[in-house]
């Protein structure tokens, strides 16, 4: 379980406020409801403390800069790329490409985050964000990108009535096949009832429930992905529920050093457990379960933690078989038997056998 990527959220700020938003942002006045609450933006010297003592830990290889919308810190944001970048990280970019009004604009402030030290960038275009950014702003970026020679990623969020995915993207702005996987990607997950998509009617969200026959899933972000917020805590995840469930919160900048937290996580048997056999797995293993299922991994999560039923049963379990958790999920879980049997079945191992 060791950390690859380094999340960091410059502002819950955003020149936009979409209906879905998992952390709530959106503009500070607006009258919108389910907007963060707390410090809005991470300071820089936090945020060059952040990327100085990750550079220090061998496993991180990217940081992704998001938000809100990160570009609303412009300069902060350009100082931030050339620190990652001369500390030898790959850089990533998630914004909401409302700034790409027409093509200049959109290859000038391209080129310009490229020169900073931006190796890709992410944009967030759906059913949610398209009310208020016009596809035309993703046709420039996307136009931008591809003149630079630089990977964009279209992140797609799903719900029930929606219109825009990865076909229409395609067919909208031209795509060819051909560019599928090495300069174009696409990245598409369901709608989840967290932050401000509480508020979302219940027939927007996929709801499904895994079969115990396909095994359970490990969520594959706990501990490889660790995420800053403004106020300075570290996450231990990709973050999306992370104000509803503190167990994910692995410490503070202020207080702690990166590595300290790194090495809590990978002595923490509860984020260890989750990364094996996910969310659905530990509640099928402690007898609970939603008969609705679960729009994905991160609701699942959300679930297990906030449900008061299924936290009750979780700390019960957890204070009196931590001993059947380790040699159960942990040391003879499903796919460590794999790889033993594998390693059993290879010629190398039976040669030194013999």
């Amino acid at each position: 379980m060791h950390p690859l990527a380094l999340g960091v959220i410059l502002t819950y700020e955003c020149n936009i406020s979409c209906s879905h938003c998992c952390f709530g942002c959106g503009k500070r006045g607006s009258g919108i409801e389910g907007l963060s609450e707390g410090i809005q933006n991470l300071s820089e010297e936090l945020l060059m403390k952040v990327i100085e003592q990750a550079s220090r830990i061998p496993h991180f290889k990217v940081v992704s800069f998001t938000g809100g919308e990160p570009t609303l810190r412009y300069d902060l944001l350009l100082k931030a790329l050339g620190q990652a970048k001369k500390n030898g990280f790959n850089t990533r970019l998630v914004t909401n490409a409302s700034w790409a009004k027409n093509p200049h604009k959109a290859r000038s402030t391209l080129s310009e985050l490229k020169e900073a030290g931006l190796d890709e960038i992410n944009v967030t275009y759906d059913d949610f964000h398209s009310p208020f950014v016009p596809l035309s702003a993703i046709r420039n970026l996307y136009k931008a990108s591809s003149s630079l020679g630089m990977r964009i990623a279209f992140a797609i969020v799903k719900q029930r009535s929606s219109v825009i995915n990865k076909e229409y993207l395609m067919r909208m702005l031209k795509i060819e096949e051909s560019k599928l996987g090495n300069e174009v990607f696409f990245i598409e997950d369901n709608v989840v009832p967290t932050g401000r998509g509480e508020m979302l009617n219940e027939d927007c969200f996929f709801y499904k429930n895994e079969s115990p026959s396909e095994g359970y899933t490990g969520c594959p972000f706990v501990g490889t992905h660790l995420t800053v917020v403004p106020d300075g805590k570290i996450i231990s995840c990709c973050g999306t529920p992370h104000r509803e469930i503190p167990e994910l919160e692995a410490g503070d900048l202020q207080t702690d050093s990166l590595f300290d937290i790194v090495e809590r996580n990978q002595k923490d048997m509860l984020l260890l457990w989750l990364s094996i056999i996910g969310p659905v797995g530990i509640m099928r293993r402690i007898g609970m379960n939603s008969k609705k299922g679960y729009a994905n991994i991160c609701h699942a999560c959300k679930v297990l933690f906030t449900d008061p039923a299924n936290r009750n049963v979780l700390e019960h379990y957890v204070k009196e078989k931590p001993a059947e958790i380790i040699l159960n999920d942990i040391l003879l879980n499903d796919n460590m038997i794999k790889i033993a049997d594998k390693l059993m079945a290879s010629p190398e191992t039976r040669a030194r056998a013999d």
